[in-house]
């Protein structure tokens, strides 16, 4: 591989100069099958968090070790200097976070104060997943992704744009939006979506399930029966609600000028929502329960009790005793708010604690806490500003490492919509050089390239005739 790009050197250079960097990577396949490894850097520069791509570097082993190695050489190579990072950025993915074994582990024997760092935004990721390992929720997700995936027709789809227009005229939207495996802020989008036109969808099954076509209709029957069945119409509310509450993080933990202290102060609210939600559940699911069983009403259905086995084999079976189907349905339902709230505050646990031992960095702290005293700095990075350097030296760098640590691995993922548009099904030969400097060209379209950069760059090749301008 050669050195990097002129766009790549121009970033490298702003890398160094901050003094302070962290790395982000992820892995994807592209088209020809090959393992992307995409690297990405996190640094302050003019007063602002700057997230920037560095580079894919195609990987043949996925070991931590390996990992580990491919990092620290492709730095190398592009010439950044590994003593000013202060951080690592990835996935929950055992060989990139492992231990004893994962690449951040080998990194930091090499960069002692590289601190690694989990993508907060997949550890959100995992503990929605997990709060919806509930039999009720896990199922009723699994309904609204297979009928997001059947609109997904013209024919289909001009049935459902037909209903909306009629029984929903004031809705903006035209389409269900479909469920991502991995990107739980588009299954919040796909609850949501589906809850505002579920008027309109329950009709346009209906109607598919009239037509000839036996594959079809017997398809459309079958959802619809699915999506009227109390089980998942009641799931279906609580998750929209609950939702609600975490879509905006998922959101907000994806920005580049994201920092650890901020992310920390919104995960606290949600957590405090939540609990509020935990604490008014009964109030809450008497207000669902209605609505629901209007709803049901309205489609000539009632809300009945299943039967109830006389014994319970499995753990994971709704067979509760109840006098009544709001009982039932509550009793079956009850745990799914405190799940999320449990799953969220093991999530929420950063450490970033620093030893601080020697003596002149005590005082030093001693005086930066009489300097702050009366005064209100809402964040962090009110606190880097107004830190002068000369005088409170230790404290500014701290500060500066807090800022610079990573919160997610978005911008490496963002990445990968990148590679997807440059490496296609029609130029899945492209090697790594063209594409990286194609991507970088594509992704950095803020940074000028000059017409001699470029001559620059191409004299460094060896060859057999002079290059001349």
């Amino acid at each position: 591989m050669h050195k990097a790009t002129p766009t790549g050197s121009q970033i490298v250079v702003r890398v160094n100069e901050a003094r302070c960097f962290a790395i982000l990577a992820d892995e994807s396949v592209d088209v020809s099958g090959t393992e992307q490894f995409s690297l990405s850097v996190r640094f302050l520069e003019n007063d602002s968090i700057r997230e920037e791509f560095l580079q894919f570097i195609p990987v043949s082993e996925t070991t931590g070790i390996n990992l580990a190695r491919t990092i620290l050489e492709s730095l190398t190579r592009f010439n950044v200097d590994l003593k000013y990072m202060r951080g690592q950025g990835y996935d929950g993915a055992s060989a990139m976070s492992g231990q004893f074994q994962g690449a951040q582990a080998f990194i930091l024997k090499e960069c002692p104060a590289a601190l690694y760092v989990h993508c907060a935004s997949h550890s959100l990721n995992l503990a929605i997943s997990d709060a919806c390992c509930v039999p009720e929720i896990r199922n009723c997700i699994g309904i609204v992704g297979k009928v997001c995936e059947f609109f997904n027709t013209p024919k289909r789809q001009d049935v459902l744009i037909n209903g909306i227009k009629e029984l929903c005229p004031e809705n903006k939207r035209s389409k269900l939006v479909q469920m991502c495996a991995t990107r739980w802020i588009e299954r919040h989008d796909s609850v949501m979506v589906l809850m505002e036109l579920m008027d309109a969808v329950l009709p346009a099954l209906k109607t598919i399930s009239l037509w000839t076509d036996k594959d079809v209709s017997s398809k459309a029957d079958m959802l619809h029966s699915s999506v009227t069945k109390p089980a998942f119409l009641i799931s279906l509310h609580i998750i929209n609600n609950l939702f609600c509450v975490t879509k905006t993080l998922s959101e907000y933990l994806q920005k580049t000028d994201m920092n650890l202290e901020k992310a920390l102060k919104h995960v606290e609210n949600v957590l405090e929502v939540l609990q509020q939600v935990s604490d008014a559940a009964e109030d809450q699911f008497k207000s669902i329960f209605s609505t629901v069983s209007a709803q049901l009403t309205s489609l000539g259905e009632e809300v009945r009790i299943p039967r109830c086995a006389s014994g319970q084999r499995s753990q994971f079976r709704s067979n509760v005793r109840a006098d009544n189907a709001e009982e039932y349905y509550r009793r079956t339902e009850d745990g799914v708010a405190s799940d999320f709230i449990v799953l969220a505050k093991f999530y929420s646990q950063v450490d970033t604690n620093f030893c601080v031992q020697d003596e002149e960095l005590v005082c030093e702290f001693e005086l930066w806490n009489t300097f702050c005293k009366g005064k209100q700095y809402k964040s962090v990075w009110e606190m880097y500003i107004a830190c002068e350097y000369d005088f409170y030296h230790h404290v500014k760098e701290l500060l500066k490492i807090l800022l610079t640590l990573p919160v997610s691995t978005s911008t490496s993922e963002r990445s990968f919509s990148t590679l997807k548009r440059l490496k296609s099904y029609l130029r899945n030969t492209m090697g790594n050089d063209r594409l990286n400097g194609l991507a970088l060209l594509n992704i950095h379209r803020d940074i000028t390239v000059s017409p001699q950069d470029v001559v620059t760059a191409l004299k460094i090749k060896p060859r057999r005739l002079d290059f001349v301008l």
